[in-house]
């Protein structure tokens, strides 16, 4: 997406953190981390980002609820009942319940549908 002229921005919750699967440092190289942002933060970075990629996640719910263009990943749960709500709202339904497992047709479901959002 840099190569494209975006900066991502990458939000990091207690789920991300507690997990300790991903490294903010080594994020940091690639765009700014945000590590347990307010709902406040939330509120304004939605008003100045392109769009939101995230999962099933409250802020996904926030992104979506500001007008945000969202794009909500769904693994386990059932996106016709947990949708985020909002004008600019799609969501995705990963063939894996364990979003560690990314499957290489995933991968550019996901890039090709945000990059369709972003153009």
């Amino acid at each position: 997406f840099q190569t494209a002229g975006f900066q991502p921005v990458f939000l990091l919750g207690p789920a991300e953190l507690d997990r300790k699967q991903i490294d903010p440092q080594g994020l940091e190289s690639i765009g700014p981390v945000l590590c347990s942002p307010e709902i406040s933060e939330l509120i304004g970075l939605a008003s100045l980002c392109s769009a939101f990629l995230g999962n099933d996640s409250g802020p996904a719910h926030i992104f979506g609820a500001c007008g945000a263009k969202t794009l909500a990943i769904f693994g386990p749960t059932n996106p016709g009942v947990y949708h985020p709500i909002g004008p600019n709202v799609q969501t995705l339904r990963v063939s894996e319940a364990d979003f560690c497992s990314k499957q290489p047709q995933d991968i550019e479901k996901v890039t090709q549908t945000v990059l369709d959002m972003l153009c």
